[in-house]
């Protein structure tokens, strides 16, 4: 006779980038398995692709992990978290206020960070869609977890261009739109090669201030009475 198979809750989240929210089930013993792995390896590369698999497993919808941009792969793991461990996280900050004969305080504060204030924040003005003149323009996907921001260059050159014709979704005019699978990399090249120095720093502009998860909280020193606004923000802030 087969052993009895446990029913688990469903949840959801919203991510930003599908502009829905999604169903997930908490994390199990064999996930739980996998993030003690991680942190005993402490390669941030392993980190990621072991928070990808979880993600996947847990994924209660057909959706590709590896297409889901940073800001929506660190929300959905946060809120994993809360659903799987609990929604507090114990935090240590070292109060790093000037105190009155100039020496630092040092007062180590310990607290709960309240992994519920979690937001999505983004930058006044920012858009997928570069608009290079009155008829043509480009639209971008954004960056996944292999983002690496120095590859990110002042011009379009070598590593530069390679980097953002991978993110590229299409270029567009006042006839067609044109995908990126529909033209090869040295049409690509050529185009590029068109674009002024202001459409390289927009373009520029846009992965800077592609959106991110924050969470803002204040704690208060019981040393020295300084109150301490925190802004965190990253997912291995929150992989504990």
């Amino acid at each position: 006779m087969p052993l009895p198979k446990i029913s688990h809750p469903t949840y959801e989240v919203y991510l930003k980038s599908l502009d829905r929210k999604v169903k997930f089930r908490p994390f199990l013993v064999k996930e739980e398995k996998l993030l003690l792995m991680a942190k005993e390896g402490d390669e941030v590369n392993e980190i990621v692709k072991t928070v990808k698999q979880i993600i996947s497993n847990c994924l209660l919808e057909d959706i590709n992990v590896d297409e889901l941009p940073t800001f929506d792969i660190e929300m959905f793991f946060i809120n994993l978290r809360i659903r799987s461990v609990g929604e507090a996280a114990d935090m240590v900050y070292t109060c790093d206020n000037t105190l009155e004969d100039n020496t630092t305080c040092g007062q180590k504060i310990e607290f709960s960070l309240d992994l519920n204030k979690v937001v999505y924040e983004s930058a006044p003005g920012h858009n997928a869609i570069i608009k290079l003149n009155d008829k043509i323009g480009l639209k971008f996907n954004y960056p996944s977890l292999d983002f690496d921001s120095d590859q990110l260059s002042d011009t379009l050159e070598d590593g530069g261009y390679k980097f953002v014709s991978h993110y590229l979704d299409y270029i567009y005019d006042d006839e067609e739109i044109h995908k990126r699978k529909d033209f090869s990399d040295e049409e690509l090249k050529e185009f590029f090669d068109q674009l002024s120095i202001d459409h390289v720093v927009a373009i520029r502009k846009f992965f800077e201030t592609t959106p991110k998860v924050v969470l803002k909280q204040d704690i208060t020193c019981s040393k020295c009475g300084h109150v301490h606004n925190l802004n965190v923000e990253g997912l291995l802030n929150f992989f504990d």
